[in-house]
């Protein structure tokens, strides 16, 4: 088949197959050298990230690819937890670990270790360090903050999960657009309305993207083989995103009860929670997310509610509480080197 060239040449790759930014620390610098010594695109996850930390992170892919990479940042806000609501938190969640110690839980709420990098110091490591593309998650940046970066000749790629944002990026000047499909692991990047309410497919955005706006568009959800990929190109996708596939790539960060739960899973084991971080999240309902559904614990806003559950519920069993983030095309996982996987997609996308 004919494969989609025109972003490709834009962001400086072969092929048009994007490894998503899954933060939490189970991408490494490993991973995104592959992904981009294959051709492709590999992606630091950022979100969570010190400026100091992802600096380290850029000079540890640099020793392994002089490859195009891109950094996702999160779009921080400014988030608020009244005491009222900490002690709520702290009473429910001692039902859960007797052994939370009250001091303790006081000085991690008085320490704020919660909050997210501002995003400008975040942005003066990236153009200090000529990393060529940056894309965004949760909202938009600042107008000062997309012409600095495109003052620095660094692209800019929005994410968005229905086309009201997806305008507001193109408004915005965004060089590319990926578009979330309801199917993708992860957070959902909804910054405008309800998570839920607008969780479409990514075909049926891929469709309404293709018909409504005139940016590149990367589309995100559920792909793991040639044949997906293939499809979502027929439709008009100038590239795709792919995460989940790569969590059990040799080359991965993740756990081993994580690689095990995708590797066993099936179509009907991922689910949408806010119970996890705070926020809309696709991944494995595992026994402890069970215990946190039916559980009273009220809701933090998001990250301070996954720092807690974390910090505190988490703390004597780290592994029963762990966020296992999955798309809903889970089962077609397998243990594989990356650059294995990759070459794989392109020499079959390239006899379809």
């Amino acid at each position: 088949m004919i494969i989609p060239k025109h972003l490709s040449e834009l962001l400086g790759i072969e092929y048009p197959i994007i490894q998503a930014a899954m933060a939490g620390g189970y991408v490494s610098a490993e991973l995104t050298a592959a992904v981009s010594n294959a051709g492709g695109l590999g992606s630091i996850a950022a979100g969570y990230l010190k400026p100091e930390q992802l600096q380290t992170q850029i000079h540890d892919v640099k020793a392994l690819t002089h490859k195009p990479f891109l950094v996702n940042l999160f779009v921080p806000h400014r988030t608020y937890v009244s005491r009222e609501q900490m002690d709520e938190f702290v009473i429910k969640a001692s039902d859960m670990n007797p052994d939370i110690k009250i001091n303790e839980a006081t000085n991690l709420y008085n320490e704020n270790l919660w909050e997210l990098s501002s995003i400008e110091s975040m942005i003066d490591i990236i153009i200090a360090e000529e990393v060529p593309i940056v894309s965004f998650t949760f909202g938009v940046p600042s107008d000062d903050v997309i012409q600095r970066l495109h003052e620095n000749n660094i692209l800019v790629i929005g994410n968005a999960t229905h086309l009201l944002e997806a305008y507001v990026w193109q408004e915005k000047g965004a060089d590319a657009l990926i578009l979330q499909g309801s199917e993708a692991g992860g957070h959902r990047a909804t910054f405008i309305g309800d998570p839920v309410q607008v969780a479409q497919s990514a075909f049926t955005l891929l469709q309404q993207g293709s018909r409504e706006l005139t940016l590149p568009i990367i589309s995100a959800g559920g792909y793991f083989d040639s044949k997906s990929m293939g499809a979502a190109f027929c439709l008009g996708a100038s590239a795709v995103l792919v995460g989940t596939a790569f969590l059990t790539t040799h080359e991965a960060n993740t756990t081993d009860s994580h690689r095990k739960a995708l590797l066993n899973s099936n179509e009907l084991d991922s689910t949408l929670t806010k119970n996890l971080s705070g926020a809309w999240a696709r991944a494995i309902r595992t026994e402890g997310l069970k215990l946190l559904e039916q559980s009273d614990l009220s809701l933090l806003p998001f990250p301070a509610h996954g720092f807690f559950i974390k910090s505190l519920i988490a703390q004597k069993e780290p592994e029963k509480y762990r966020a296992l983030y999955a798309g809903v095309n889970a089962q077609f996982c397998e243990e594989i080197s990356a650059t294995t996987l990759m070459n794989r997609w392109i020499n079959e996308l390239q006899c379809l």
